[in-house]
């Protein structure tokens, strides 16, 4: 899913700036999720707090954090703005706030 959401980034999208992943079904819409963090997760490191923004890929705006966690991927080590989340239950505590309409509401 990442290549496809890389072919919308507009010159002008915060995803140019901080950290981001897209996360969630590929085959139910409303199972998606966009995390964005201005920080750089590479440099906070694995294991710490950070706050995030959620988007909703069915509608709406999260203020949230996330815990940051070590992961690989063909044998390359990174820094990713969240842990394994297995199901759609674990998307709930990210998602429990207040939910904004648009970023401009926030």
């Amino acid at each position: 899913m990442v290549p496809k959401v890389q072919e919308q980034i507009r010159e002008s999208s915060l995803l140019n700036y901080g950290t981001w992943a897209y996360l969630g079904s590929p085959n139910d819409a409303s199972g998606r999720y966009l995390f964005w963090t201005s920080v750089d997760t590479e440099a906070v490191g694995a294991g710490k707090k950070i706050p995030v923004i959620i988007s909703r890929a069915d509608g709406g705006f999260y203020i949230s954090e996330t815990t940051t966690a070590e992961r690989s991927n063909k044998g390359k080590n990174y820094v990713a703005i969240v842990d394994h989340i297995y199901n759609s239950a674990g998307f709930r505590p990210y998602t429990k706030g207040e939910r904004y309409n648009s970023l401009t509401e926030v």
